[in-house]
């Protein structure tokens, strides 16, 4: 029997309900038409917000180092490096001739050979000379007083000491040129161009024209190319997500800001910047020339309260409507920030336990009674059969005295 009581009763609350509302809605002096009908509400929620500009980028070396031809150093004698090697710092990459240089080693060789031959002579008539004196001492009585054995004896010694003297000349001079004859040697090895840096030779110009050659480093970047408006969004420094075909999403950081474009600039035409991006993620080993997306975050809030843009009641540019605990409508200044994505940051106006007012509805103006739709599915049966009669009759009678 209580059940049954009960579900009549919801019965005749609805009818009259219905009834009430559309006889004060009808009737053209109705406080009704003071009321703002609410449909829907939301609150404001705590969101990561990124605005972030697409482009799209190709993978390239991160340092490009040229190599190129010192004319000062004479004509390019022989290659030793082809296009796709790898070398290091100080590896060979190619000679050169130089026939100024070439000439002075010849000269000085030549006066070398000289200086020997003649060191070698002297030498030669240094032992003979000694094998005389031998002898010529050797002949002589020690009470010999023979003038002129002694005479010859004399000579020979004088003569052996010229050539002494004449010996100690001929080596001084031979170590002179073979110390320039090293220095020499040494500018030869200036004539062989060495690698500057590590990396991959790039590029060889078979025209000898400069740089002659290209090396870049095995490290990788980013390059990209942004409009002139875009440019203007884009900072040194911010953050970038990269994603290739079948690869997983790498983070990376804006290197380099061009201020020159790509083209010669063109009035009526938009200009186009390169920017370098810095993969900061460890990443897999990739060819050079391989295509990614890019997303760079230009800017961002972490943590911040957000409101849908689409589907909120607005009061005016910068201000919403609010439902206040007294049952009023109020219109709300705000601050707002970030708008990402269908998303605007609250910067100021809003808490989290605010309530706004969605669109739909009737009335919605700043100081109303508002007043929203009954939720006969929202209230359960077991809270029904809780109620008391008169808890029932009372929450009836509120309902029909806020009109």
């Amino acid at each position: 029997m209580r059940k049954r009581g009960i579900s009549t009763a919801l019965i005749i609350i609805t009818l009259l309900f219905l009834g009430v509302n559309t006889f004060l809605i009808v009737k053209s002096d109705s406080k009704i038409q003071r009321i703002s009908y609410v449909e829907e509400w939301t609150s404001p929620f705590e969101r990561d917000l990124q605005k972030k500009l697409s482009s799209e980028g190709v993978i390239v070396s991160s340092v490009e180092t040229p190599v190129y031809h010192d004319q000062n150093k004479g004509v390019i004698n022989e290659l030793l490096v082809q296009e796709g090697e790898e070398v290091t710092i100080g590896s060979p990459l190619f000679t050169y001739i130089n026939d100024d240089l070439n000439f002075e080693n010849s000269k000085l060789e030549i006066e070398l050979e000289k200086l020997e031959e003649e060191l070698e002579a002297v030498e030669t008539n240094i032992d003979q000379l000694e094998d005389l004196l031998d002898d010529a001492q050797t002949a002589a009585a020690p009470s010999d007083e023979n003038v002129e054995n002694r005479d010859n004896e004399f000579e020979i010694q004088r003569e052996l000491l010229e050539k002494e003297r004449l010996f100690s000349i001929l080596e001084s001079d031979i170590s002179k040129l073979e110390k320039l004859l090293d220095q020499e040697a040494d500018r030869e090895d200036l004539l062989t161009a060495e690698s500057p840096a590590d990396g991959i030779i790039q590029s060889i110009n078979v025209d000898l024209g400069d740089p002659f050659i290209t090396i870049i480093s095995t490290e990788q970047k980013v390059e990209t190319t942004l409009t002139e408006s875009e440019r203007k969004e884009v900072e040194v420094g911010m953050p970038v997500y990269i994603r290739g075909q079948n690869t997983e999403m790498l983070e990376g950081s804006v290197g380099e800001v061009s201020l020159i474009p790509t083209d010669k600039p063109e009035v009526g035409k938009e200009s186009n910047y390169p920017v370098d991006i810095f993969i900061t993620d460890e990443m897999e080993e990739t060819p050079f020339g391989t295509k990614v997306n890019l997303e760079i975050v230009t800017d961002e809030v972490n943590q911040t309260l957000a409101i849908p843009t689409v589907g909120i009641k607005k009061a005016a540019l910068n201000a919403v409507y609010t439902l206040t605990a007294t049952g009023k409508v109020e219109k709300r200044m705000i601050e707002r920030g970030l708008h990402v994505n269908g998303l605007q940051e609250i910067s100021d106006g809003l808490q989290s336990n605010d309530f706004i007012v969605k669109t739909g509805g009737r009335n919605i103006q700043d100081g109303r009674t508002f007043i929203t739709p009954l939720r006969i599915e929202n209230v359960s049966k077991t809270q029904m059969e809780n109620m008391e009669r008169n808890q029932i009759l009372k929450a009836i009678g509120k309902g029909f005295l806020s009109h």
